[in-house]
């Protein structure tokens, strides 16, 4: 199954919507990048490989 959010970036302030699976938001790693900026933004770390981001 799949799972949208809409969030706004935090440096360029662009609005988006972002689709992933259910499974990675939930057991894995989730990192998208901003359309407007190219900044990568850590949604979900349930590896524990972002301790520090």
């Amino acid at each position: 199954p799949k799972m949208s959010m809409i969030f706004t970036c935090n440096v360029c302030e662009t609005r988006q919507m972002r689709s992933f699976t259910k499974l990675a938001y939930e057991k894995g790693i989730v990192i998208v990048t901003c359309k407007g900026c190219g900044s990568r933004h850590l949604i979900a770390d349930n590896l524990g490989w972002y301790n520090d981001w």
